[in-house]
Formats: C-alpha cells, structure tokens, sequence
C-alpha cells in the first residue's frame, strides 16, 4: 500500500544577495550605464558581532558585472560586509544600504529583515553604490605621429 499524504515539512535553505555598483553620481540610486563594481569583497558571517576575515563563515569576491549571491543558508541571523576596492566611499539613496555592513534575518528560508527592518521580496535585493572618493584627471599630450611611428611628436 502506498500512501502520499505524508508532510515532512521539508523547508529549502535560503539565498540573499544581489548588487554592486559604481553610482558615478553618488544618489544612491542605479541609473542607467551604472555598471556593476568589480572586486569586491563581501564577507558572510553568523550573527550579529563583528564580521570581517577572521569571522567569516564565506565570502564573494564580484566580478566585472558586480552581482553577489549567498546560498544554502538555514534560518537565523547573517552579517555581510562588504569592502570596496580602494578610492570607493558608500553611497545612500533609495537603492543603497548606506554602509558597509548590513544585518539579514532568514526566517523560512527567506530575508524577513534587513537591519532589524521587516521586508517581503527583499531576498535579492540587497544592493551597495559605491562613489569614487576625491578627484582624478588624466594629463598629458595628445600629437599626432608623422608615420613613422616612432613615439616622437614632431610639430
């Protein structure tokens, strides 16, 4: 005899992440031609202390397209940082955490809160701008060469 209205309650684990991006005009908002930021690198630890290389659980480091998942996780309370490639400051806005450090609770295998603030559909939707901090040119001379292509200017 067979019998099918057996419920074991089997609940998937959980994923969260999503984006990280250049704000190139720091709103904190993703603008169109807003790429994804690449190399950084995002730490996943337990709980609610301190979260860097020496209590990490996992960590991601973004490509040239910025996006990051965390998977596999079973309820309870996560910390991700994220440490951006030198000369990027944190941007806030609408689309941005606004710190580097953010708080996640998984509650059936899903982000019920994100820094202590309830949310639905949140699970891929934690996202970090980042600026360029302080202001960089390029100089120089610009020629064009004579044929020769011998690196000289001439005239």
């Amino acid at each position: 005899m067979i019998y099918m209205g057996a419920d074991f309650g089997y609940m998937p684990d959980g994923t969260f992440g999503d984006y990280v991006w250049y704000d190139q005009n720091g709103d904190g908002i993703q603008d169109d031609g807003e790429n994804g930021l690449e190399d950084a690198l995002i730490y996943l630890c337990n709980g609610t202390g301190t979260c860097d290389t020496s209590t990490a659980i996992d960590s991601f480091r973004t490509q040239y397209d910025g996006y990051y998942t965390f998977s596999g996780l079973a309820d309870g309370d996560y910390r991700i940082t994220v440490i951006a490639p030198a000369a990027y400051s944190i941007t806030t806005g609408a689309e941005s955490m606004g710190t580097t450090t953010v708080t996640i609770t998984m509650t059936g295998s899903e982000v019920s809160h994100v820094n202590g603030v309830a949310c639905t559909d949140c699970d891929l939707d934690i996202d970090f701008g980042y600026t360029i901090v302080g202001t960089y040119s390029i100089s120089g001379t610009v020629c064009l060469d004579d044929g020769s292509q011998d690196g000289v200017c001439t005239g």
